[in-house]
């Protein structure tokens, strides 16, 4: 048994569509994959009340499975697989936020990326944290612990797996405001090994201050990708998120480098403005993404990103985009007067 969906009309003058799923309230920063039985697997926070001023908002990862197989997308609330809490915050020496996830080779599993927030002298530091999932179908728990976190490189977040086996993160330090860092890992000795920078433009209007990754650049083919990515500005006292896109593109060594980036955003918060409030109303308006989904093949329906967008750090909604409009970033996807 399952709910159906409110399913709005694409916007006006807009290449997208929302569609808000029932169970998904408080819960955001989600990884999403597709599962082998054509469902879609979701890794959530969940946070129900703001944290006070200068204290992180803690919450466990809830898992939860999404049935695409109907016209109507339903969430299947009684699927033993839904609504299971997979890590719990209670008594743990490391916090985990905003997993970000990619399928390994032939079904072997799921690798997660994690933001670990470890206390460090009277502090709280985020450092980039990897584990693995042997199936992406069925697990019970998310397990990290001092070895999965990536300390070579210093503090960091945004730890996000591409699908060759490295990662992305962006450091901390005003430095690498608009800089990710490439890297990765040897399976036999755990090293991690920096590979190169990526830097983006510091002059979009609507990512002055910072930007960072969203859900795993989607391969577009052997050497582009696609990247979804997340800028923040500031105004009037508050941090103002949107997503925007970018081409990554790679060279015959495996480099990355940004190559046409969108000028305009392809979603901010004013797309969003009746569907939900924002946790921290006074510091945020925040749109932010940790996963999505391609459905679709091209052949017997076109392929259509199913992007998992955070709204307010207080919802999750699931944002349709015809994949090709995406690509084509040379046409803009936005028509705002």
């Amino acid at each position: 048994m399952g709910f159906l969906l409110e399913q709005r009309e694409p916007l006006p003058q807009k290449d997208f569509e929302i569609i808000e799923i029932p169970g998904l309230e408080n819960r955001f920063n989600a990884a999403a994959w597709p599962t082998t039985d054509g469902a879609i697997m979701l890794l959530a926070r969940e946070v129900k009340n703001a944290a006070k001023e200068g204290k992180p908002d803690i919450g466990p990862l809830i898992r939860l499975k999404i049935d695409t197989r109907i016209v109507a997308v339903c969430l299947e609330d009684y699927d033993p697989m839904a609504d299971k809490v997979v890590w719990d915050p209670e008594g743990q020496e490391i916090l985990l936020e905003d997993p970000r996830a990619a399928l390994l080779p032939d079904g072997a599993g799921v690798v997660l990326g994690l933001t670990a927030v470890v206390a460090e002298d009277a502090d709280r530091i985020p450092y980039p944290a990897i584990t693995y999932l042997n199936s992406g179908d069925e697990f019970e728990q998310i397990i990290v612990n001092q070895k999965h976190i990536v300390r070579n490189f210093g503090p960091g977040k945004n730890t996000t797996p591409l699908n060759d086996g490295t990662f992305l993160f962006r450091k901390e330090g005003d430095e690498n405001n608009h800089r990710l860092t490439h890297f990765s890992i040897d399976e036999n000795t755990n090293e991690a090994r920096e590979l190169e920078g990526i830097d983006f433009p510091s002059d979009l209007e609507w990512a002055k201050w910072r930007i960072g990754t969203a859900m795993p650049p989607i391969p577009i083919n052997d050497s582009e990708y696609l990247m979804i990515f997340h800028g923040v500005r500031r105004e009037n006292g508050k941090f103002i998120y949107s997503l925007g896109r970018a081409e990554l593109v790679k060279d015959e060594k495996g480099k990355l480098a940004v190559g046409r980036v969108d000028n305009q955003p392809v979603l901010t918060r004013n797309d969003f403005r009746s569907i939900t409030e924002e946790l921290h109303p006074g510091e945020k308006q925040v749109v932010y993404a940790c996963g999505g989904v391609i459905e679709g093949d091209n052949k017997t329906a076109p392929k259509i990103l199913n992007l998992f967008v955070n709204v307010g750090d207080s919802k999750t909604v699931m944002v349709r985009f015809p994949l090709d409009a995406l690509v084509d970033i040379n046409k803009p996807l936005r028509n705002d007067k």
